[in-house]
């Protein structure tokens, strides 16, 4: 068989050249892969996105302050605190004893 300058065979050097467009198209392939599930990714992420807005009312219905239970938390909060005061004060009063 004959050989080339570099002592390769012409079947050899097409094998090379075969598998440098293997190689070159498996890298391709992988990075068309590559976008095609960032794309995948993306989409989804936006379709999650756009349910949570669509989903908006829903939640906002479902927030819905409660103001009377919001006055009532504080009524009891500041009657606790005064309470606490009057303890407080009192407490002052008798470790100064009479005056």
């Amino acid at each position: 068989m004959a050989q080339d300058d570099d002592g390769t065979t012409p079947v050899e050097a097409q094998i090379e050249r075969l598998l440098a467009e293997a190689e070159h198209t498996v890298e391709q392939l992988r990075r068309e892969l590559d976008e095609a599930r960032a794309r995948r990714a993306r989409e989804t992420e936006l379709r999650e996105q756009h349910e949570e807005v669509d989903r908006l009312r829903e939640y906002l219905v479902q927030a819905q302050v409660r103001w009377g239970a919001v006055r009532d938390f504080f009524e009891s909060a500041l009657r606790e605190l005064g309470d606490r005061t009057q303890e407080a004060s009192g407490d002052d009063e008798a470790e100064e004893g009479p005056r």
